[in-house]
């Protein structure tokens, strides 16, 4: 046993089963397949997932109840020589692109920035991270949203604070 998900299952308020997921993994621990269920245990879709040697999904495709094909995504990336992963391309059903991600490491190989594009090369989010692995900036240039937090040396947020639309605020955390 690998300890991961297998079955979710949502219930009505008054007890009724309403939905049910089922979560199938491969050899090395990856999901390979999701289905959900409705609450007389008829399958309502079915996601499944491919892989590449560096544990990275190259194509996720959805079904619906007949076994028909949804869509179908996939993603090509970009590797550095220690095979840390510095660009993701996804791709619609047709082929086209649709985002870029880019991944910036420190000297001990820590993600210590990421940036979200779309195929226009737009920014849509900009991440920062500490040392820890830690969020510590989060930046949504068109909606003008910006968050930012700090932790203590054991990794505990002491700060957070935000301007979302033009709306700042602070929260502060204290520990006993």
């Amino acid at each position: 046993s690998m300890g991961k998900l297998t079955q979710e299952s949502y219930y009505k308020s008054y007890g009724n089963l309403e939905s049910r997921t089922i979560y199938l993994y491969d050899s090395y621990g990856n999901l390979r397949e999701e289905s959900w269920y409705d609450s007389y245990g008829s399958l309502t879709r079915r996601r499944g997932y491919t892989y590449n040697s560096f544990g990275d999904i190259t194509e996720q495709s959805q079904y619906n109840s007949n076994g028909r094909n949804n869509y179908r995504n996939t993603y090509a990336y970009k590797y550095d020589s220690d095979g840390k992963m510095l660009e993701k391309y996804s791709y619609s059903s047709s082929g086209n692109l649709v985002s870029t991600e880019k991944y910036c490491y420190d000297l001990s190989g820590n993600l210590v920035e990421d940036w979200y594009y779309r195929s226009d090369g737009t920014l849509v989010q900009q991440q920062k991270y500490d040392s820890q692995g830690n969020l510590i900036e989060l930046y949504i240039p068109e909606s003008e949203w910006y968050e930012k937090y700090t932790f203590d040396s054991s990794g505990k947020r002491l700060e957070f604070s935000y301007n979302r639309y033009g709306n700042k605020g602070k929260d502060t955390y204290i520990y006993d």
